[in-house]
């Protein structure tokens, strides 16, 4: 398996090296609201400064960071990396005493898209690069693109994603020492979930625009039969508006 590191390192190697024009920047302010499905783990939303880049091949767009390897106006392969939110602290709530902290992470991975029409179809994979989780993800999602930048722009989609066993054992497992009545130990195993959300970009001014996106999940039975969930249903919302130099 590559080392994380190696992967970090020829991430920002291309970002250094390939030359950026008719970039745009954009600079706002945006919130991110989460829900927890691990029983009584920290949701509070959070404000995030949002800062937007387009160069011809680099990007950053939210809390994701990419570069555009091959684009066309069919195709498109995209090596990038994005925070995982999934971790917790044994002190967020009692009934969480005893677990040990499962850290949030780095992963960074590959997307291809193939466009027809209005219609997107995504297939992407990425790998923790932290070294935290040690987990993997495989996806795949159809999306519907209505309108367009200069007016408004929404694109819902919905797919499935596979996690690998390591990845839902390190966020849903309950080690032996960590067992307690009413928390037993717990393993996961590898699980396919449903994917679904939307992007939505609303102009507002000529420069600026407000920005949504809305993901959700819902898991498999590896997720939902863990002692620590309450539910198999979880959704992400990141809203802002930003500023167009």
């Amino acid at each position: 398996m590559t080392h994380p590191r190696t992967l970090i390192w020829a991430m920002l190697t291309l970002l250094l090296t390939i030359p950026q024009v008719q970039a745009q920047w954009e600079l706002g302010v945006g919130v991110i609201a989460r829900d927890a499905i691990q029983k009584g783990a920290d949701s509070d939303p959070f404000v995030v400064p949002l800062i937007t880049y387009s160069g011809e091949r680099v990007y950053f767009r939210g809390i994701e960071a990419g570069v555009r390897l091959y684009d066309t106006e069919q195709h498109s392969t995209t090596l990038f990396a994005r925070p995982r939110l999934d971790g917790f602290k044994g002190t967020d709530d009692p009934f969480l005493e005893g677990m040990a902290s499962r850290r949030n992470s780095l992963d960074a991975g590959l997307r291809h898209t193939v466009r027809v029409g209005p219609w997107q179809y995504t297939a992407l994979a990425t790998t923790d690069v932290l070294g935290r989780n040690d987990g993997q993800t495989v996806s795949g999602t159809v999306g519907y693109v209505f309108g367009s930048m200069r007016s408004l722009l929404f694109v819902p989609y919905a797919g499935v994603e596979w996690m690998n066993a390591d990845l839902v054992d390190y966020y849903y497992g309950v080690r032996d020492a960590e067992a307690v009545p009413g928390r037993p130990a717990y393993s996961g195993s590898d699980v396919w979930n449903l994917v679904y959300g939307a992007r939505m970009v609303a102009p507002i001014t000529p420069r600026v625009s407000f920005q949504g996106v809305l993901a959700g999940t819902r898991y498999g039975d590896s997720v939902a039969d863990s002692p620590l969930t309450e539910d198999r249903h979880r959704a992400i919302a990141i809203f802002g508006v930003s500023y167009r130099f």
